[in-house]
């Protein structure tokens, strides 16, 4: 436990340089994961020689996909419709495969290779609160590595907080 709030991109870093583990699981306070979970999703980062990062897919209390944590990377005009209020774009997924590489997963549920984000120089901090996820992102598509979804691992998505409403450019 911190002693009082850094900004979530300075706890993540230090998460990071104090986590004893080979992955990290970034999980947001508004989802809930199963037990075996987690293994789950370490035992596909483990297999999966292609990817640097696993994320579940997110479901609503009523088993629905909460796809708005699936975006393409942001880009200028993206960012400015965030900013101006209007949803953010949704990258489409085919949730019959066993699994889906997607552009950008946001940390509400994702795991990471500890290794790959000392390998970027940990996560930087002047985004503040918010997309450092995006540059994580973009760190592992420059890197010619991936982000895998697996649809049939699943998370519960409780709608705490109510996030910007979602839809397609």
């Amino acid at each position: 436990r911190l002693p009082h709030h850094f900004g979530a991109t300075k706890a993540l870093n230090i998460t990071t340089r104090t986590a004893r583990g080979e992955f990290l699981f970034l999980l947001s306070p508004d989802a809930e994961v199963t037990p075996g979970l987690i293994g789950e999703l370490a035992d596909r980062l483990v297999s999966t020689g292609d990817a640097a990062a696993v994320t579940p897919l997110l479901v609503d209390t009523k088993g629905q996909p909460a796809t708005r944590h699936l975006q393409p990377l942001p880009t200028p005009e993206s960012l400015g419709r965030i900013c101006d209020g209007r949803a953010a774009p949704v990258f489409p997924v085919d949730l019959t495969q066993e699994s889906v590489a997607v552009p950008y997963a946001g940390r509400e549920a994702l795991m990471v290779r500890k290794q790959f984000v000392a390998g970027m120089n940990y996560f930087d901090e002047r985004f503040g609160e918010y997309w450092a996820d995006a540059d994580l992102a973009m760190k592992i598509r420059q890197a010619g590595k991936k982000i895998r979804l697996y649809p049939a691992i699943r998370a519960t998505w409780h709608a705490a907080h109510k996030a910007p409403p979602s839809d397609t450019l």
